[in-house]
């Protein structure tokens, strides 16, 4: 008698967007949101932003668990839904007992700083031919933005160790270790606050996110590099021979 093959399992669905209220009730992460953006970005006021959980999310190649990412909807995706922009919150490390309200405020600034309005050669804000604000993403600062450093410390280095915990608490291999912060960057750091310049440097639109460090890679391709035999040079013409067209057998030089 043959087996009955088990009915494949259903596509997985890793985003959910998350209702700005339920009931009578503001989620959580709306509500940081709202202090956050009243408080530190008052230039984001006509920004629709919305907010999603993004489940079972993984490392990537290079070791780093994304923690959040914004991403600014195109003009394809404002047609279909009015948001300016998508952030997108890592769901269990949200939900996890251990990632204590001043991280979330930390991270939702973070991703609120990538938000940006864009702006003309005359300094100007940019609007569409429908009178709706031109955004853009903004990159970061240094390692980090500078009015983060000034407003909540080396947070950063919190959450990636926070990131580095619960990956070994959901039974996956540990991250790197982090090296201590050399005391030169912690004086960097001290001086922010008074060398900060608040203007904002033009960026891409790709999504921006913050996550977990992992392995360097640049530190591997470089170790790669130094044990591969250096290739010698030859003095043979780099010019390409293309195809013979006519079937001859022969190539043709190009033409220059």
């Amino acid at each position: 008698m043959r087996r009955q093959k088990k009915p494949p399992k259903p596509k997985a669905i890793n985003f959910e967007l998350i209702p700005p209220m339920d009931g009578s009730h503001e989620p959580e992460p709306y509500r940081i949101l709202r202090e956050i953006r009243d408080k530190h970005h008052p230039d984001l006021w006509q920004a629709n932003i919305a907010l999603a959980w993004r489940k079972n999310f993984k490392r990537d190649v290079d070791g780093h668990l994304v923690l959040g990412r914004c991403v600014k909807a195109s003009d394809l995706n404002r047609e279909c839904a009015p948001y300016d922009f998508v952030i997108l919150l890592n769901r269990e490390v949200w939900q996890d007992s251990e990632f204590l309200p001043e991280k979330k405020r930390a991270l939702v600034d973070h991703e609120l700083c990538h938000a940006a309005r864009a702006h003309g050669k005359d300094g100007e804000p940019k609007e569409d031919e429908r009178g709706r604000p031109i955004w853009r993403m903004r990159k970061h600062d240094i390692e980090e933005f500078r009015e983060i450093v000034v407003r909540h410390g080396c947070y950063k280095r919190d959450l990636e160790e926070f990131g580095r915990a619960l990956l070994a608490k959901q039974h996956q291999n540990p991250l790197l270790p982090l090296e201590p912060l050399p005391d030169v960057f912690a004086e960097q750091v001290g001086s922010l606050a008074t060398d900060f310049n608040p203007e904002r440097l033009a960026g891409s639109d790709a999504p921006q996110s913050i996550a977990a460090a992992g392995p360097d890679p640049l530190a591997s391709e470089i170790a790669e590099a130094s044990q591969k035999p250096a290739k010698r040079k030859t003095k043979r013409s780099r010019r390409k021979v293309l195809p013979d067209l006519a079937g001859n057998g022969k190539g043709s030089q190009p033409h220059a």
